[in-house]
């Protein structure tokens, strides 16, 4: 009686330890600029020519952007801004994803532990209002981006245009009076028949 009664405080011991928030792992706050900072590396890299100059292969950069961000988050930066040429890496021409300001206000938010959450909403001149939003993870023992997106040239409010049309009851009424026939018919060939 005794070992069972010991087996069960020991079960109930660690099943309140693993769900215990005060044993939690505490990872502290991302280092947002340290990963800013190293994100502003990989997309506007140094470059010759058109060509990166650090990296000779795709699959080298993919390798490096991998230890600051989630796979997922690496294929889509490598799809859209980077592509392999006679074994060189060359910029797509296109705008780049906007950075955080660290000179503008921003929120961090802890989601929990292991997530937080970034926003910053600002205003620049080429791209008008933007809101930034960024997800941190904290995985394999380090902090990454696990997601990250740019709303640029939110405008809410104002009146909708007027394009509502009279088409809708104009079907309904034609349907109806469809059926009406179609009854009309089935029942002169009941009568007749």
């Amino acid at each position: 009686m005794l070992k069972k009664l010991t087996a069960a405080f020991a079960i109930l011991l660690m099943v309140a330890g693993i769900h215990s928030p005060a044993l939690a792992d505490n990872h502290g706050e991302p280092p947002i600029e340290e990963l800013e900072a190293q994100f502003e590396s990989f997309i506007f890299p140094e470059v010759e020519n058109g060509m990166l100059t650090d990296y000779d292969s795709l699959d080298r950069l993919e390798q490096d952007m991998n230890g600051i961000m989630t796979f997922p988050l690496t294929d889509h930066y490598l799809d859209t801004y980077f592509i392999e040429r006679d074994g060189d890496v060359v910029i797509r021409a296109t705008e780049g994803p906007m950075l955080v300001d660290f000179d503008q206000d921003f929120t961090l938010e802890k989601v929990n532990n292991d997530h937080y959450k970034l926003t910053q909403t600002g205003h620049n001149q080429l791209r008008g209002d933007y809101t930034i939003e960024i997800d941190y993870s904290y995985e394999a023992g380090k902090w990454v981006f696990v997601d990250r997106m740019d709303i640029v040239g939110t405008e809410s409010g104002g009146e909708l245009p007027d394009t509502a049309t009279s088409m809708p009851l104009m079907m309904l009424s034609g349907g109806l009076l469809m059926a009406f026939g179609a009854m009309m018919i089935f029942r002169r060939n009941r009568v007749n028949g």
